[in-house]
């Protein structure tokens, strides 16, 4: 189970950082980056979407035949879990239009996309913590190590014949090489898994991953270092002069001060957010288990209500995730070794 819990667990913090580095250029944010956000998000929804049916068809059929789940990891409970899961994707999903026009129209879009991230990465966390400390301990007693290896290029093949196949079958690894020093994980883990043809063509899924997603975090923090040094350099010359400063900026006034990195988030604000958070953690520790046994937490009725629905839609019960994401895959041989991990 680590290694595709790792690899959702390595998107959500990219995502993080992407959203933490549009937030500290809210106040110049574009329709475009919120396009660019999407961009991002589609593929790891649909990589996140095929996971969970690759569970369903795969991994869950292989355990239960050797083992009985309970409690949360009972069938009736976990579908549950993963249908407010890929609720709460669904929508967020779906509301891409709107957020664009609530940028252009003067909102702040990235709040509303953090507070559904937030919900999402916590009721992840504690299905797969859920899973990883009951699951590895039941079948140790079962199945051998050549069993789970042979599980392994079940879940592998899988995925190579999903919808964006290549991309998939980087983000479920990639991770396995924080850096480009340290090869050797991410090598073997493609010498058992990957027939020879797949192999070579890795490498190029892995260019094509980078160039349509992954870069695209990189992308934001280039953005944000450049804000920064712009309002570190429009503070410098505000306190050096004036007069220029109002020449290139117009006239002086609270509108148009430049603030310091740190006076783009008051210490009042930061409480707030810290605040607000423990208080998510507290209301979500409990919430698989609330949802596994009918309930309707917090967790999903707070989003529910948040993320804006696109005209001629309602809020569904279980919303569509399929999203079709762009697919390049390359058929040519590729080199050796993945680029650097993102």
């Amino acid at each position: 189970f680590s290694l595709p819990h790792n690899a959702i667990r390595r998107e959500l913090l990219d995502c993080y950082i992407i959203l933490y580095a549009m937030d500290v250029r809210r106040l110049e944010l574009s329709s475009k980056d919120i396009a660019t956000f999407f961009q991002w998000w589609t593929v790891f929804v649909k990589f996140f979407d095929v996971f969970l049916d690759a569970e369903d068809d795969v991994i869950y059929p292989w355990v239960g035949s050797a083992v009985k789940l309970t409690g949360l990891l009972e069938p009736k409970k976990r579908a549950k879990i993963k249908d407010h899961l890929r609720m709460i994707l669904g929508l967020l999903t779906n509301a891409e239009q709107k957020l664009i026009q609530m940028v252009d129209g003067g909102g702040e879009p990235i709040f509303l996309i953090k507070r559904a991230l937030d919900k999402i990465s916590l009721l992840t966390q504690e299905y797969f913590v859920a899973q990883e400390r009951v699951i590895p301990r039941l079948l140790n007693s079962v199945y051998t190590l050549k069993d789970k290896r042979a599980m392994d290029r079940r879940f592998i093949n899988y995925l190579l014949k999903s919808d964006q196949a290549g991309f998939n079958v980087v983000l479920v690894s990639r991770w396995l090489q924080p850096d480009v020093r340290q090869p050797k994980p991410l090598l073997e883990w493609r010498y058992d898994n990957l027939g020879p043809l797949n192999w070579t063509r890795y490498g190029v899924w892995y260019k094509q991953l980078e160039a349509k997603h992954t870069r695209i975090m990189a992308f934001f923090r280039a953005k944000r270092d450049a804000y920064i040094e712009e309002e570190k350099y429009k503070k410098a010359l505000f306190k050096s002069d004036p007069a220029e400063y109002e020449r290139k900026y117009g006239p002086i006034s609270p509108v148009n001060e430049p603030a310091t990195v740190g006076e783009l988030v008051q210490p009042e604000d930061v409480a707030a957010v810290a605040e607000e958070e423990a208080a998510a953690r507290s209301a979500t520790a409990s919430a698989a288990d609330e949802i596994a046994n009918g309930a309707e937490p917090a967790v999903v009725t707070d989003v529910v209500g948040e993320i804006p629905v696109a005209e001629g839609a309602e809020a569904p019960a279980v919303a569509e995730s399929g999203v079709q994401a762009p697919v390049a895959e390359g058929e040519g041989a590729a080199s050796g070794a993945a680029a650097a991990a993102g």
